[in-house]
């Protein structure tokens, strides 16, 4: 057989092992799919998100007992609507979403006159928020000027988490399934106490517990908020929401090796693979080769990456780390990114054969 079949056919065998397809004596199963845009049913059970649309994971770090953590920060959406979802757990506590969904908005909230928690966004302005009471379904709130607000009308329900539905149209006023170019979605959250004292606005109380991004929060004073965690909801400028979910937040896409099946012989065909893929922020890049049990080949890079408008190219020539040719079978090669805060890992099964 010449070598250029014996990689088709061995390509054809790795598709059909990382697809599922059963071979005798030999089936690794994974899921081939690619997901569109998601519809979220909003009825409190957060069984129908996916582990992709987490923003935030940010369990066990309450500084409240009782039943009171923030635990996942989800977001994806439909053409339609915005879907956002909190799993954790608030008793005689609050829970607060702030939104900024467009330009305006309003960074000083320590006069609004609903759900003031004295508040304060350092580079955030805020134009929409949520708000609910001990696991209620709660009320949503655009902000009409400093010291007033608006209650909306959205989906909304609380069982074994928080569920949004929020119409784009009923925030952007564009028309249906249209959205601002090249839109941003910011968000923060946070449990809060119950009233503390008035003032001239009304009821106030503070910010608490537990929040998600983390952010500095010391309990009975004003709180200033620096970090929020941010979504591009049109990454190709068109002007209606993007058709499959994606965020700022760290992930590896688009990855790739070519030639794959390889080999690395010498003979100047498919001697190496081209290891490809993009990040979406700056992060500390490692890729690692190994072998079907799980053994430690080769380390291929160690560095960090600043420049996410490209692609990341990287290859793999078939030696192990003593500069030996590896036996034929099949690899792993495992991407790891890092940043201060997320990391993102991808394997990619490459086959080398003789």
């Amino acid at each position: 057989m010449k070598k250029s079949s014996t990689i088709k056919v061995a390509g054809e065998l790795l598709f059909a092992i990382f697809c599922g397809i059963a071979i005798p004596s030999l089936l690794l199963p994974t899921r081939c799919f690619a997901k569109p845009y998601h519809t979220i049913t909003v009825d409190g059970n957060l069984s129908d998100w996916s582990d992709d649309e987490i923003l935030i994971n940010d369990a066990s770090d309450s500084d409240w007992t009782g039943g009171n953590e923030i635990e996942k920060l989800y977001l994806t959406w439909d053409k339609n609507n915005l879907y956002l979802a909190v799993a954790g757990q608030s008793t005689d506590t609050g829970l607060l979403i702030y939104f900024d969904f467009k330009d305006g908005g309003y960074s000083d909230l320590t006069k609004v006159n609903s759900w003031n928690r004295k508040v304060i966004f350092a580079n955030r302005e805020i134009d929409y928020f949520y708000g609910s009471w001990s696991g209620s379904d709660g009320n949503f709130y655009e902000i009409t000027a400093s010291s007033s607000v608006s209650d909306t009308s959205i989906s909304k329900k609380h069982s074994s988490g928080w569920e949004l539905a929020i119409p784009f149209d009923t925030i952007y006023k564009l028309g249906s399934g249209k959205v601002p170019i090249s839109q941003i979605v910011s968000v923060f959250v946070s449990l809060a106490m119950g009233d503390t004292g008035s003032d001239s606005y009304g009821s106030f109380g503070y910010l608490g517990g537990d929040c998600a991004p983390n952010n500095y929060i010391t309990g009975l004073s004003t709180s200033t908020i620096f970090v929020s965690t941010s979504t591009v909801i049109d990454t190709d400028s068109d002007g209606v929401p993007d058709d499959n979910y994606s965020s700022t937040k760290l992930k590896i896409t688009s990855c790739d090796a070519s030639p794959n099946p390889f080999s690395p012989d010498n003979s100047g065909y498919a001697d190496d693979t081209a290891i490809s893929f993009f990040i979406t922020k700056q992060a500390q890049l490692k890729i690692s080769v190994y072998d079907i049990s799980g053994r430690d080949v080769k380390n291929i890079a160690d560095e960090f990456i600043s420049d996410t408008s490209q692609a990341i190219t990287k290859k793999w020539d078939g030696k192990n780390k003593n500069g030996d040719i590896v036996p034929a079978g099949i690899y792993f090669i495992n991407i790891s990114a890092e940043s201060s805060d997320e990391r993102a890992r991808k394997n990619i099964a490459v086959a080398v054969i003789k």
